[in-house]
């Protein structure tokens, strides 16, 4: 639905109003309406809708069951009660279509709200491996200089990438950005791996690769005689 200055029957001064009328009668016809008052003019347009086919009871249940599974984890009682109202009112209209569609929109507003409080309920814990992980970065590198292994690091690097991560830690905080502090983490659990990696002379590397020794039989080799 584009309106272009083709359609108008002279310029149209920049700012000038446009009064917008839309109606949709039960056929499912909507009209639009668009007048400009300073052309004197009026564009109707009648655009068909595209009626939305309810869905089938059986995913409707499925979706309900998984909701309220979903709702029992976050212990959320009060979603939990009205999520067991939409199943009873689904026994009750799964043959009108008009009914499930109103099932389903209620249901759609119960998994906004579970999401919220999943995303809430998830925070902390992200929040708290996100900290760990900046203080054991720090603290390995305040460890460096207090036991003057600086030959094996470019110490004066490190402490400006601790002062980097620190600032990013405490936005990422503020913001509460859940994505943002995963890939934070990650980085400087790897930053920390090298680090250690470095101090002993390649001991991580080792440890990592006696652990693929130990579980080779669980990695899923193309070719487990050229691994």
């Amino acid at each position: 639905m584009i309106i272009t200055g083709e359609n108008l029957p002279a310029l149209l001064p920049e700012g000038s109003d446009v009064n917008i009328t839309i109606k949709v009668d039960k056929s499912g016809l909507m009209k639009f309406e668009a007048e400009f008052p300073v052309l004197e003019y009026t564009e109707e347009l009648e655009i068909p809708i595209k009626a939305i086919e309810a869905p089938e009871a059986s995913e409707l249940t499925k979706k309900i069951a998984n909701a309220k599974r979903c709702a029992r984890t976050v212990n959320a009682n009060e979603i939990l009660e009205r999520l067991d109202n939409l199943e009873n009112q689904l026994e009750n209209e799964k043959g009108s279509a008009d009914g499930k569609m109103k099932i389903l929109d209620g249901l759609r507003k119960e998994l906004l709200q579970l999401d919220t409080l999943e995303k809430q309920q998830e925070w902390p814990q992200i929040e708290q491996e996100l900290k760990d992980a900046y203080f054991e970065l720090e603290d390995l590198v305040r460890k460096v200089q207090t036991n003057g292994d600086t030959d094996k690091l470019n110490l004066e690097r490190e402490e400006a990438r601790v002062t980097d991560y620190k600032q990013k830690v405490d936005i990422t905080i503020k913001d509460k950005n859940r994505g943002a502090s995963k890939e934070l983490t990650e980085e400087m659990r790897s930053l920390m791996f090298d680090l250690v990696n470095k101090l002993t002379s390649g001991e991580m590397d080792v440890l990592a690769l006696n652990s693929r020794n130990e579980n080779f039989n669980s990695f899923k080799w193309r070719d487990a005689n050229k691994a």
